[in-house]
């Protein structure tokens, strides 16, 4: 089994608080990892680090060339005015036909592929930012509080 990802010493702090203290963490292909942990425990941080958006103090990160990062944010990635079909294929570089027949397995079709994003229920919303990152064909998913505003139907299609 390939390993996708390999932590050794990782540590991250905020001026005197500490929020990661020499993490250790190695991921194979296949693997399923939940990490639980309260507010303000690091959990997003350590995801900000794995894909380049935030610096750690010190240890070391390695991901192999062939691993491909999904990374499912908490936040917005679509603009106010943005459809979806415009949001995916801006996110994946794919044209529509592609964007759309993904889209149709979460039950996005047709007039809500032409609809604002914002204008979407948070469950919508969450099915979209999905589909944008299951598009660029990640090997590793990295998904940030993930069952926020999911079905239970969705969050089967998601396994």
């Amino acid at each position: 089994m390939a390993t996708l990802l390999q932590i050794t010493g990782l540590c991250k702090s905020y001026g005197t608080q500490s929020i990661l203290r020499d993490a250790e963490l190695v991921v194979n292909e296949r693997q399923k990892i939940g990490l639980i942990g309260r507010n303000g425990a690091g959990k997003s941080t350590l995801f900000k680090i794995l894909v380049g958006k935030e610096d750690y103090d010190d240890g070391q990160v390695n991901i192999p060339a062939g691993t491909r990062i999904g990374y499912l944010t908490q936040h917005s990635e679509y603009t106010d005015e943005e459809s979806v079909i415009d949001f995916l294929m801006r996110s994946s570089g794919k044209p529509d036909w592609e964007c759309g027949k993904v889209a149709g397995s979460f039950q996005i079709k047709n007039e809500l592929l032409e609809a604002k994003v914002v204008s979407l229920a948070g469950g919508y919303q969450m099915r979209v930012k999905l589909i944008a990152m299951l598009l660029q064909e990640p090997n590793l998913l990295l998904l940030d509080e993930p069952t926020n505003y999911l079905d239970l139907s969705t969050q089967l299609l998601l396994e």
